[in-house]
């Protein structure tokens, strides 16, 4: 029997998320099969200032640093696709940057929704309310709120 949904070899969501000293957090990034972790690495960097958040479980291809450095050296091909990625990421954030400033919790809960389906490919996603807040900087009530419209 042919299956009429696209088998992918990667399908785990993760959040990049910023924390700040009085430990609250907000999501900056999603990251699923269309980017990667850790690319921290292409600008030779070996620790990072965020928190990585698996959203939904699935399964990742890894790669290590020295085989990452070595593929950006030997491969220019590799090169020019982690440098259209970190722009295509440094744009997410940015957008979201913005959509935080601008928008009502409702509309940034909606988008946060819909790029964790269009990531997860699955109509049910395995996450709490105290996990959206948490993505999305607000106070828990503040989520149930949301649904009561």
């Amino acid at each position: 029997m042919l299956s009429t949904k696209p088998q992918l070899s990667d399908s785990g969501v993760i959040s990049v998320v910023a924390v700040y000293a009085d430990g609250s957090s907000i999501e900056m990034a999603t990251v699923g099969r269309e980017g990667c972790t850790g690319f921290q690495a292409f600008f030779g960097e070996k620790e990072s200032s965020v928190r990585f958040l698996v959203q939904i479980s699935g399964s990742a291809s890894k790669l290590s640093r020295v085989a990452f450095t070595r593929a950006m050296r030997s491969m220019p091909s590799f090169r020019n696709l982690m440098s259209a990625y970190v722009n295509a990421f440094l744009e997410q954030v940015l957008v979201s940057a913005a959509c935080n400033g601008v928008h009502t919790v409702k509309q940034r809960l909606a988008r946060w929704l819909l790029m964790m389906r269009d990531r997860s490919d699955d109509d049910t996603l395995p996450i709490t309310q105290t996990l959206l807040a948490e993505m999305l900087g607000v106070q828990r009530p503040t989520i149930t709120l949301q649904f009561e419209d």
